[in-house]
């Protein structure tokens, strides 16, 4: 039998050896100079956290639920209720945003309200919107002028002509399908998202509703919604693997395209996207606006509005936005100008000559340049090299700086193209990396982007939909890179279509998958996330000196709220 002595210098390793990794992770500094304000709340909120990790997520017997699982099954069992883990996490300073996709951001809901209120607002599908057809087809929005032709042929009958634009109002009134989200006719939404409330029961003469029943709009709004997002509904084929994710969600931005190019619609909807970041505790946005379409409709439906145009609809909402706040609300976002990766060489050329060309006009707006699109089956970055390095030099010749984020190792393959996209992107100066879902398997890389200090903007949600892990506890690099201090900042990539809204459900679902992660472990990592934007020092100061405000706020708040739970 060991003596106590061999048993206590076997413990006595255990905790040097715990003590020495702990010292590598990203947030051993914030633990180890915290405030006695700091270490209190912390201290309650751990508790808080594990109190509701055994409560509602590790009930004994019940292997559907566990912390950190697929977030659509964690909205199902309770995701984003009133917990006070939740409340909290809501509640606390985000600072930046670093990695959205503009087209991508704010709730769908906002873009149907104002379609429905839009004149000249159309739509089409590529064949007669059936039974049979209706989850398949592809369909697009558009504003028209009202010179514009539309067909009086219903796009629910079969003698619709494939192509032909129809009025959306016609459409709205006329829905002859059963709401979506409705499992069978006797249900009254029992089977809608819960945490969904996008339509309700259509009201009776007496002013009551009718269980089970929804108006023709009600159930257009929710079709329409469903073709947006990738929530899932019994209507649909469940997603089973990354490949259907995909082709799911490169559908949704067709149908967006035309909700949101629209030049109303699209201040609007900015204004919004600046408005929903900062009820969210989000100080700072950086948009990933996709310039691959050269014209938007201006207000009186033609489709002349300019990339320019779009550049000052961004610059006149977020001013309209931060006048709105008011002085004592920092706020703020810029542009990252990004197209797709499908294109050649040539046209890629005129995309990089256009950013130059914004960027000249609006120095301070545009800030970065990044190639989005799936990069499993699309063209990886050693095909753009010529004109990158081009770039690069005509930026140096115009006296101007656009660094490149690139997304890159948003794979689940070892060694394919978009696995060696990390090479080229790091060799290339990149500042950060978006995803980086590979990235923890390269050794010599890990070491390189943490020696070069490179961001990686990890949206753990978007890769556990979109099929790169199953759960936030299995992603691939997250834990990984933070626990070797490797740069990190959180972000939610597509919120609308994943309903991931602001960086709250990503916060969330990593503190309460990893015991590892504490309320100052967040607050390390959304006050890092400042360092890696892509403005100037002076800005950089002043965003930091903002967002300590307001966690000091914070965490007065969260004392005042829960501190007697200390006693207890």
């Amino acid at each position: 039998m060991a003596s106590q002595s061999d048993i206590d210098a076997h413990l006595q390793a255990v905790a040097a050896l715990k003590a020495q990794e702990a010292s590598q992770r990203y947030d051993h500094a914030a633990l180890t100079a915290m405030t006695a304000d700091e270490a209190r709340a912390n201290t309650i909120f751990t508790n808080m956290r594990d109190a509701e990790r055994e409560s509602q997520w590790e009930k004994e017997g019940d292997l559907a639920s566990f912390a950190g699982m697929d977030f659509y099954g964690a909205r199902k069992n309770g995701l984003g209720s009133p917990s006070d883990v939740w409340n909290a996490v809501r509640r606390m300073p985000k600072g930046a945003l670093l990695h959205c996709h503009f087209d991508g951001t704010v709730d769908t809901s906002f873009l149907l309200e104002h379609a429905k209120k839009t004149p000249g607002m159309a739509m089409k599908a590529d064949r007669a919107l059936t039974k049979d057809s209706l989850w398949s087809a592809t369909v697009e929005f558009l504003v028209l002028p009202e010179s514009e032709d539309r067909s009086n042929v219903s796009i629910w009958s079969e003698e619709y002509a494939p192509g032909s634009w129809v009025s959306f109002e016609a459409a709205r009134e006329s829905f002859p399908y059963p709401h979506p989200y409705e499992l069978d006719q006797g249900s009254s939404h029992a089977h809608m998202p819960a945490y969904m409330e996008l339509s309700k029961p259509a009201a009776q003469p007496n002013g009551t509703s009718a269980p089970g029943s929804s108006s023709k709009g009600d159930a257009f709004d929710a079709y329409v919604h469903s073709l947006m997002t990738l929530t899932p509904h019994e209507a649909v084929p469940a997603i089973t693997n990354s490949k259907q994710a995909w082709s799911k969600f490169q559908s949704t931005f067709g149908v967006i395209a035309g909700l949101i190019g629209y030049e109303p619609t699209l201040k609007a909807y900015t204004k919004e996207l600046v408005l929903s970041h900062a009820r969210d505790g989000i100080s700072y946005t950086e948009a990933r606006i996709n310039f691959l379409t050269e014209f938007m409709v201006r207000s009186d439906g033609t489709p002349t509005l300019t990339h320019e145009d779009w550049v000052r609809i961004f610059i006149e909402a977020v001013t309209e936005a931060k006048a709105e706040l008011g002085e004592g609300v920092f706020v703020d976002a810029k542009i990252i100008y990004t197209t797709v990766r499908f294109i050649d060489n040539d046209k890629l050329r005129w995309y990089l000559e256009d950013c130059i060309s914004l960027k000249k006009l609006f120095p301070e707006w545009i800030v970065g340049f990044d190639l989005v699109g799936h990069e499993d089956p699309l063209l990886p970055l050693k095909h753009y090299i010529p004109e990158l390095l081009r770039f690069q030099h005509r930026c140096a010749e115009e006296g101007i700086s656009i660094p490149f984020v690139f997304h890159a190792g948003e794979t689940l393959t070892d060694g394919g193209d978009a696995d060696l996209n990390l090479y080229d992107a790091i060799l290339l100066n990149t500042r950060r990396i978006g995803h980086g879902v590979s990235l923890a398997r390269h050794p010599t890389l890990t070491d390189l982007v943490k020696e070069k200090d490179i961001c990686v903007e990890i949206c753990p949600i978007s890769n556990q939909v979109l099929g790169y892990t199953a759960s936030i506890c299995s992603h691939p690099s997250l834990l990984a890179l933070l626990n070797r201090n490797v740069p990190v900042a959180l972000s939610s990539d597509d919120p609308s279509i994943f309903e991931n809204f602001g960086l709250s459900y990503d916060f969330y679902q990593l503190v309460i998958s990893s015991k590892s992660t504490s309320l100052v472990s967040l607050a390390a990592l959304a006050r890092r996330s400042i360092r890696y934007a892509l403005v100037d020092d002076e800005a950089k100061q002043r965003m930091v000196e903002d967002w300590d405000k307001r966690w000091k706020k914070f965490v007065g708040w969260f004392l005042k709220e829960y501190g007697h739970l200390a006693r207890q």
